[in-house]
């Protein structure tokens, strides 16, 4: 198996990336598509933020949450506000850990995700050319020392980007529905 990281140094015309075809634009619409269902992760992690702080202040409240860029912080911020939040259930903070812990997992997912190194793999036992992302061995701190979420050597292709992006809009599904349980109704008037 050859494995040759793709130049893409030449000029590029509107709507057009030299040297890519079909099946390279689904690739990296798949790695987009899974960065940007992270991001709605984050989103709904604020929403579950906004309403377990209970504050009327919420563009303020939002603003401290977005103070950091880094995720592992805003779980923390999220997790200190459901441990103070006076009203919770002790089912809701049981489901509270669960989800906290997966949080943690997945992000570890995404954070090898992003740093990984987008290659051009031609095996030709499989016939089965295309973009994948692999493990840069040359980067050591590509893994987290806490856990190994994506082993080194791990390679990912389009289906492994799916499987990615479905996880994370699991973990949107779960965050809105604890964020859901403790709304307040809303008054049909």
């Amino acid at each position: 198996m050859a494995v040759v990281a793709r130049s893409l140094a030449a000029p590029r015309s509107p709507g057009v990336t030299p040297g890519l075809d079909a099946g390279d634009h689904s690739f990296y619409e798949a790695l987009g598509i899974a960065v940007a269902q992270w991001q709605h992760v984050e989103e709904q992690l604020c929403n579950l933020y906004l309403w377990t702080s209970a504050t009327d202040h919420l563009q303020l409240a939002s603003a401290v949450f977005y103070a950091t860029s880094d995720f592992f912080h805003k779980l923390q911020i999220t997790d200190a506000s459901v441990r103070n939040a006076n009203t919770l259930s002790p089912e809701f903070i049981s489901s509270w850990d669960s989800l906290r812990v997966r949080l943690l997992r997945e992000w570890e997912a995404f954070n090898s995700l992003v740093h990984f190194t987008i290659v051009f793999e031609n095996q030709k036992v499989s016939s089965k050319d295309g973009l994948k992302l692999k493990s840069n061995y040359s980067r050591p701190s590509t893994f987290s020392r806490r856990r190994k979420a994506m082993a080194a050597g791990t390679v990912l292709d389009r289906q492994g980007l799916d499987r990615i992006a479905n996880g994370f809009v699991e973990l949107q599904v779960a965050l809105l529905g604890l964020s859901q349980s403790i709304q307040p109704p809303i008054d049909a008037a």
